[in-house]
């Protein structure tokens, strides 16, 4: 987001932990995960002091209370952006990854829903949707 608040890695942990070469990462089996090993790895790329940690696109967000017992001192809290169904190219990967955000949903109903088509014709409305949301997100500069 380019605000000096907010703080995310400069590679996501399943990078540089080379999960990411793993095949069938959004299966929905996540069981090579070694989730203390993973947070450790983001804690040590994030900048910590900051109010705000972010991740984009992990696909642990499969597994979201895997995600908040790994992060016990943090709010963990879920954005979740998606395409409108008439917009993609309907394959099993789609679908794999659309479970996984099902699930995230029925876990956690307050996670927050951003469709991309409303992104980018409605940023404004998002934005304000967004920091009644979270209010720490008020401040950053979008411009």
């Amino acid at each position: 987001l380019g605000d000096p608040r907010i703080m995310s890695a400069q590679k996501e942990g399943w990078h540089i932990l080379k999960l990411k070469k793993i095949k069938k990462r959004w299966s929905g089996d996540l069981s090579f995960v070694n989730w203390k090993k993973l947070a450790n790895k983001y804690l040590e790329l994030w900048n910590t002091t900051k109010p705000i940690l972010l991740e984009c696109s992990p696909p642990e967000i499969q597994a979201p209370e895997k995600l908040v017992k790994a992060f016990p001192s943090y709010s963990v809290k879920f954005i979740l952006l998606v395409r409108g169904d008439c917009t993609i190219r309907r394959t099993n990967d789609h679908d794999m990854v659309s479970a996984g955000y099902a699930n995230v949903l029925k876990k956690y109903p307050e996670t927050f829903v951003i469709r991309y088509e409303d992104l980018c014709l409605r940023w404004q409305v998002v934005y304000e949707h967004l920091i009644l949301w979270e209010p720490l997100l008020k401040d950053v500069n979008i411009d």
